[in-house]
């Protein structure tokens, strides 16, 4: 960017400065994605409920974050929460998947997103991985969870960037008796 400037002081001098060139570098965004519960191992048709924190650690203001969960065969969805601040609604749930989109979310602010679910009856599953994934994105969101940006209309015209952010946490099943 080049800038130059005239000014006028109260005695009327107008001064003139040379150009001036600046450079700015765009940090990438940063966000973490955390999920946790009580370390307890699981039974067959248990409620189960996590807490998930999306922390934006990027500097300055990030537009959109999309949040999506992704339940393993042994759960099935009860419910979802989401943060009063950042969050648009409560999150979707389409199959064994459940999304939250957020939006504004400050430097240095944490989101929690509360995801509720039973787990399946006998025979239990061992499937008991659990992975959410968080990605940032530009543009103006239309409020709603069910509308992936950058794929479904009306966000489609939105970007994610295309590497998101990930953590698993696998559960253990209580023993048999």
């Amino acid at each position: 960017i080049t800038v130059a400037t005239q000014y006028e002081n109260p005695c009327a001098d107008v001064f003139n400065t040379s150009d001036s060139t600046f450079t700015i570098a765009f940090n990438e965004p940063d966000i973490t994605v955390t999920k946790t519960r009580a370390d307890q191992p699981v039974g067959c048709n248990e409620a189960v409920s996590w807490t998930i924190e999306v922390t934006n650690n990027s500097g300055y203001t990030l537009p959109i974050i999309w949040v999506e969960d992704t339940l393993d065969a042994a759960y099935t969805f009860d419910s979802s929460l989401g943060d009063g601040t950042y969050s648009v609604d409560n999150g979707t749930n389409v199959g064994q998947n459940v999304q939250w989109e957020l939006k504004n979310v400050i430097h240095g602010a944490t989101v929690s997103l509360t995801l509720n679910v039973t787990t399946d009856s006998s025979p239990c599953s061992p499937d008991l991985d659990n992975t959410v994934e968080a990605w940032w994105g530009c543009g103006i969101t239309d409020d709603s969870s069910g509308t992936k940006p950058g794929v479904d209309s009306p966000d489609d015209s939105l970007c994610l960037f295309s590497t998101g952010v990930q953590t698993v946490r696998t559960e253990t099943r209580e023993p048999s008796v």
